[in-house]
């Protein structure tokens, strides 16, 4: 009976101890009675929460709310400002190699149209060096006999060289070498440096004129064939240096000359 009531009278303090205490405190462990055969446990009140408190907990989360909503349509349009981007740089990267191969071809084109037109430029120079400028020829060559008493003896006759411009532009004459030889004794090969006949030339020849030389001839009485062989070499206005080669063959016992076979001596550059 004692004990029973000291049981109740426990509860009872408990339960006035608990309605007494803040809401916020921590709960207390379960105090033993001084029984040790009895154990004493808390007591669990449930709070109600007052109209302000709910009216703001209702407010806390609509703000939550919208600021969710906030935070995911920044994030997708993030993304969709990322992917954008991305379609950009990839266009941007094709606009780039596009331009790149563009300009690879228009350098290709430039290199063609430069090489077409210094092609086409040392064509015309070609041209106009090859049309302005002095060509000398050899026109003829001219035989007298020396005696005309004497029309029997071979050889007996004096030579002379006529030559022509028939280029479009002067040229200055600067040597005339020549040599008569016994015609089977001419050298496969023209071998100028021989040469050892004294003609007399002008300094200069005009376009479309024309000169001769004075007259040389062999040794009278020997009866086999003679050739004439030389080289005339001239210059042009603008310092080139050119040539003219020529062989003509002699008869011995009539005034007449005709071109030698070998056509190394026939030249013109």
């Amino acid at each position: 009976m004692l004990r029973s009531f000291l049981a109740a009278s426990l509860m009872l303090g408990a339960v006035t101890s608990a309605s007494a205490a803040p809401a916020h405190a921590p709960a207390e462990p379960p105090r033993v009675a001084s029984n040790p055969s009895m154990t004493v446990f808390p007591a669990v009140i449930a709070i109600e929460k007052s109209a302000l408190q709910v009216r703001r907990d209702e407010e806390a989360d609509r703000a939550k709310a919208v600021s969710d909503d906030k935070a995911s349509d920044y994030s997708r349009w993030a993304m969709y400002g990322t992917c954008a981007a991305a379609v950009i740089a990839a266009l941007q990267a094709g606009f780039f190699f596009w331009q790149l191969r563009l300009m690879r071809r228009t350098a290709d084109d430039a290199a063609d149209a430069a090489r077409a037109a210094r092609v086409s430029a040392d064509v015309a120079r070609d041209t106009f060096t090859k049309l302005e400028r002095p060509w000398i020829f050899l026109e003829g060559v001219r035989m007298e006999w020396r005696d005309r008493q004497r029309p029997r003896v071979p050889n007996n006759f004096y030579v002379s060289l006529k030559f022509k411009n028939n280029g479009r532009t002067p040229a200055l004459i600067n040597r005339l070498d020549c040599r008569l030889v016994k015609t089977d004794e001419l050298p496969e090969v023209p071998d100028y440096t021989r040469c050892d006949a004294l003609f007399v030339v002008p300094a200069k020849l005009a376009a479309d004129c024309d000169f001769e030389t004075n007259q040389i001839g062999p040794k009278p009485g020997e009866d086999v064939e003679m050739t004439i062989y030389g080289r005339l070499t001239y210059t042009d206005m603008v310092g080139t240096e050119h040539h003219t080669g020529f062989a003509m063959n002699m008869s011995p016992w009539m005034p007449a000359s005709s071109t030698n076979a070998n056509r190394a001596y026939d030249s013109h550059d």
